[in-house]
């Protein structure tokens, strides 16, 4: 499925921003309805599942997620 039906360019730009760097923390900012909590939670499933491969890489079998 291409990026284009699932985010505006603007959220394409942030993902690509978020995905490249080491982020400790991110604030988006923006209009009423813009897609920020859409983007916000798209990310915070990736960490989870991304998370979720290294534990079990390593053996972890309880992994504590923040």
């Amino acid at each position: 499925m291409s990026l284009d039906l699932l985010f505006t360019k603007k959220q394409q730009e942030v993902l690509k921003a978020l995905m490249s760097d080491d982020w400790f923390i991110a604030v988006l900012q923006g209009a009423v309805r813009s897609g920020k909590t859409y983007l916000n939670n798209y990310i915070f499933l990736y960490e989870v599942r991304r998370v979720a491969e290294i534990a079990k890489r390593e053996g972890i079998t309880n992994p504590m997620y923040i």
